[in-house]
């Protein structure tokens, strides 16, 4: 394998180096902003899990991606609200929650890079990330119901 340069990328699925228009499967931890005349997601730890030369690379590592962060593929699309992927309980997104997306970013300049697309492939609530990470029991999981 080659050595890919600092802003070059290398495509996950058919090993292209390439360096404009960047495909993405990315995680983040999120909120929906209703309020202004514009919609707009304020975004925190963001993780980019793998990227691709192609939408048509994404889409052929997608579904074992997802079973790898142990994350069932919904595609909720842009609602207020949406179910948990995991629980399927109701998430609130104008609350922090966690989110799976396919994203196709494009270079502005040397430094700055712009998110021309945006797909949610996953909403999961708190709980479930914690539990998917391994910080609760299931046990602690929001589906969990005391027997009476």
């Amino acid at each position: 394998m080659e050595p890919v340069f600092s802003d070059n990328f290398e495509c996950f699925h058919c090993h292209t180096i390439f360096r404009d228009g960047v495909y993405e499967i990315v995680h983040e931890r999120c909120r929906l902003h209703f309020e202004e005349r514009v919609p707009y997601v304020e975004n925190q730890d963001l993780r980019g899990i793998e990227c691709y030369c192609s939408r048509a690379c994404l889409e052929a590592r997608l579904d074992g991606v997802m079973i790898r962060e142990k994350i069932p593929v919904t595609r909720p699309g842009p609602d207020r609200v949406a179910n948990c992927a995991v629980c399927r309980l109701p998430v609130d997104r104008t609350n922090f929650h966690r989110a799976y997306l396919a994203t196709l970013s494009e270079p502005v300049d040397d430094i700055t890079w712009d998110t021309v697309q945006m797909e949610y492939l996953a909403i999961i609530c708190e709980d479930c990330n914690r539990l998917v990470a391994g910080e609760l029991s299931e046990d602690d999981s929001p589906t969990s119901s005391p027997i009476a």
